[in-house]
């Protein structure tokens, strides 16, 4: 007789997002099973590490900017490699299958395949699995681009950095999203001469003007960018690894990294048997992230809404209200932050300038330029930018930041288009002084400027002086 289980969810994939719900709902006592054939957390991990190594990278770089400071000291790779595995193994003790299995997940290390809407069959046992709701979410691989003659040579992706053991020369860096950014800055924090060949513009999708400003940045550090830049050849040669860049130019690397994005293999789930329709992306999804199978909900990179890692936790709680509480709960990636963690950083929330025009018509740009902030002058980081976008009534639509810290400093804005705040609650928000949030203050405040400045306030102001 077949082994057969049923449960009230099943997580398929061991993502971070699907590590999020399968934890919330065994929280709540709901009895859950999480299907997974390798290791869990793969994705949380690896963007950790990155993080990690770009503190690391962060740190040296302050050391050669400070002024009277002795000579960088040489690097420790192996100390480096320690640190983040340390960094690493301490976090990841929270989602190890023991825990897991003592909050009452049932972890199953099998493939997972689809037999109809709400049945499941496994490699392993139990062989038949129901459930009420099944959730996919697996933390997905490495995209490698079809590039000719690249499956021949020697490359790495972001999971396989932490097997260097010396520093690469020069590091080709194949890829334009964050994760191509953040590491191609870190090796050249670390002392790499790094190339960094994007097929088309870096951030598509961030604002312009706020990726030109970055761009900028790491060119004065030294990395090479490469844009709209087609590599037809990649050949391993006695010098190294030439990649041929469109039609005549050549970049030689010790090393080549993919970091092109990540996506995920869903064939072997059979999603025809569940109902489940997918496009060229992933699954399609609606904004509460149902499949066209209402039993069945998917997150991550296995979606046509394809998200970052750091989405995962705000998709697993949509999912977590649905699902359990009944709530009609959706999924705004707008209100959510898009960070990259090179320094200076870039965070948005909400729309791009040219998305806002769309949405309001006639949208207001403020913007407070980092050199003019006493915080970024003392720590001499005075390259940045903080620019809102509001509609004409003065409510926030959306905001960017390229700055130190933009990641921490994007949050108040975050909170602003949750809360669809007028601009000036930021503005008469007091600021501690010095600090990088008065470019903030400083940027809402130029809203009332005209108004504040014209010849009508001026008027009002020396009549009511009047009075003493």
């Amino acid at each position: 007789m077949t082994d057969t289980a049923h449960y009230d969810v099943c997580v398929i994939g061991g993502g971070s997002g699907g590590l999020a719900v399968a934890t919330g709902a065994a929280l709540l006592g709901v009895p859950v099973a999480l299907v997974e054939p390798g290791p869990l957390g793969t994705d949380g991990a690896e963007a950790l590490a990155t993080a990690t190594l770009l503190a690391v990278a962060a740190k040296l770089q302050a050391t050669r900017c400070v002024p009277g400071t002795v000579p960088t000291p040489s690097i420790d790779l192996a100390a480096i490699r320690g640190h983040v595995a340390a960094t690493v193994e301490a976090v990841s003790a929270a989602t190890a299958p023991e825990r897991l299995r003592a909050l009452g997940i049932r972890l199953i290390e099998a493939q997972a395949r689809f037999l109809a809407p709400d049945r499941l069959a496994t490699d392993g046992a139990p062989r038949i699995l129901t459930a009420r709701r099944f959730v996919i979410a697996p933390a997905g691989n490495w995209q490698i681009p079809a590039i000719p003659g690249l499956d021949r040579v020697p490359f790495l992706t972001p999971a396989g950095l932490a097997a260097l053991d010396r520093l690469p020369v020069h590091l080709a860096v194949l890829g334009g999203g964050a994760d191509a950014l953040e590491l191609a800055q870190a090796y050249r924090r670390l002392g790499c001469a790094v190339t960094l060949i994007a097929d088309g513009d870096p951030l598509d999708g961030h604002d312009p003007d706020l990726v030109d400003l970055l761009l900028l940045r790491l060119r004065a550090e030294g990395i090479r960018v490469l844009t709209h830049a087609k590599i037809s050849h990649v050949v391993e040669g006695s010098a190294g690894i030439s990649l041929t860049v469109g039609p005549s130019q050549t970049v030689t690397a010790s090393h080549v990294l993919v970091a092109a994005g990540r996506h995920c293999d869903l064939d072997a789930l059979d999603l025809r048997a569940a109902g489940v329709r997918g496009g060229p992306d992933g699954i399609l999804v609606d904004r509460q992230l149902r499949t066209t199978n209402r039993r069945i909900s998917a997150l991550g990179v296995s979606t046509a809404r394809h998200s970052p890692v750091q989405d995962g936790t705000a998709q697993a709680a949509v999912i977590l209200r649905r699902i359990l509480f009944r709530q009609k709960a959706r999924f705004d990636p707008m209100a959510l932050p898009r960070v990259v963690r090179t320094g200076p950083g870039l965070a948005q929330v909400g729309p791009t300038e040219r998305q806002a025009r769309t949405m309001a018509g006639a949208a207001t740009i403020l913007r407070s330029p980092l050199h003019d902030n006493d915080r970024a002058r003392a720590e001499a980081m005075p390259h940045g930018l903080v620019k809102i976008l509001t509609d004409r009534k003065g409510r926030i639509l959306g905001a960017g930041i390229v700055a130190p810290n933009a990641d921490e400093l994007i949050q108040l804005w975050q909170l602003a288009v949750a809360q669809k705040l007028m601009i000036g609650a930021v503005a008469n928000l007091p600021a501690v002084y010095p600090t990088l949030g008065e470019a903030a203050k400083r940027a809402a405040g130029s809203f009332f400027a005209p108004q504040l400045l014209s010849s009508r306030t001026k008027k009002l102001v020396r009549w009511l002086a009047k009075f003493g």
